[in-house]
């Protein structure tokens, strides 16, 4: 995910041995059963900054810097789903961040849309609408359950960045008002992977804990944060470990 002047790399394992990669300049992967010999190999769907992408089998969705792009057949070849100049705001293409796939069907899936609005198709991006006028920046599917979706952007009512919620599919969200202070840009929201209402989120140099699935949050500091509020003292990823789920990891 590309924030601001970052560009912070998403990777994601596809079966036991498949390491998958968005970079600045493309789509990679790689086979790690052999540590080594591995070799990187890029995928021809496209040469754009990736800004998220989603790997269901055969199918491959991409979100770049330019355009959402699928392929059917591994990534080898693209179908452009939308770009700059077919979407509802082409001046805003670029804040174009994140998208979220059905856990139980591919074709059903979100764009995030970092200033105003989430749009929605259910046949792999042939058509589309426009759910709402939240701006997100982060959104994501509960592994618990796919009616419940939590993301994060910035409420225009209360100008605070914060948490917002949805229980019927996506289709209406609310803003968690409870949120105790802000933590800014964030980068990724991690499920908690037995308790369907622990989540937390990483953002610029905190991070944010939720027992009630998102509804309230708890804001705690990074060792070091206040000394020295750069890059180094930033959580740019978490994810639980789901053989000890009090255990959690993080890289900045």
């Amino acid at each position: 995910i590309r924030r601001g002047f970052y560009f912070i790399p998403e990777i994601t394992f596809i079966g036991e041995n498949m390491l998958y990669a968005g970079t600045p300049s493309g789509l990679y992967k790689c086979d790690v059963s052999n540590l080594d010999a591995v070799q990187w190999e890029k995928l021809p769907i496209t040469d754009d900054i990736i800004e998220d992408f989603e790997i269901r089998g055969d199918t491959v969705i991409v979100l770049s810097r330019k355009e959402l792009l699928l392929s059917i057949d591994g990534g080898m070849t693209a179908l452009r789903r939308f770009s700059d100049t077919v979407f509802l705001d082409s001046a805003y293409i670029r804040e174009l961040h994140n998208i979220a796939v059905h856990p139980n069907d591919a074709k059903r899936f979100y764009v995030a849309h970092g200033i105003s609005y989430l749009s929605y198709t259910d046949d792999l991006g042939l058509s589309w609408s426009k759910i709402s006028d939240t701006g997100l920046t982060d959104l994501y599917y509960s592994p618990h359950d796919p009616m419940n979706l939590v993301g994060y952007g910035n409420n225009k009512m209360y100008d605070a960045t914060g948490a917002y919620v949805s229980t019927d599919g996506g289709l209406n969200w609310e803003y968690a008002r409870r949120i105790s202070g802000t933590i800014g840009e964030t980068y990724r929201i991690a499920f908690h992977p037995a308790d369907s209402n622990k989540l937390v989120v990483c953002g610029n140099g905190v991070y944010a804990l939720s027992d009630d699935g998102g509804a309230s949050w708890s804001r705690t500091y990074l060792a070091g944060y206040e000394q020295d509020k750069r890059q180094t003292a930033y959580l740019f990823d978490v994810v639980y470990d789901a053989r000890n789920p009090d255990t959690l990891y993080g890289a900045n």
